[in-house]
């Protein structure tokens, strides 16, 4: 789930509210969530600070998606699990 669809969830808020708050149409929403579509910084500016994201979650969610929670890589340098 991007990170966009997920605070969008997380705030109670639909597409179509999001979409009026920011200026957008509720498709172009759908299509930011799903990573067909890109934005503008502007628009991305107005989404990160009303989901609570930054600019890189809604910019480049495909990295978000992808990268492990922090700490979640399990080991020091030497391949061991620290405590």
């Amino acid at each position: 789930m991007s990170p966009l669809r997920k605070a969008r969830l997380e705030r109670g808020l639909s597409i179509y509210d999001l979409a009026d708050a920011v200026g957008m149409s509720a498709a172009s929403i759908s299509r930011l969530e799903r990573n067909v579509q890109s934005t503008s910084p502007t628009t991305a500016a107005k989404l990160a600070a009303l989901l609570g994201l930054t600019l890189a979650q809604v910019l480049l969610p495909e990295l978000n998606e992808s990268a492990p929670p922090p700490g979640a890589e399990g080991g020091g340098a030497d391949g061991g699990v620290t405590p």
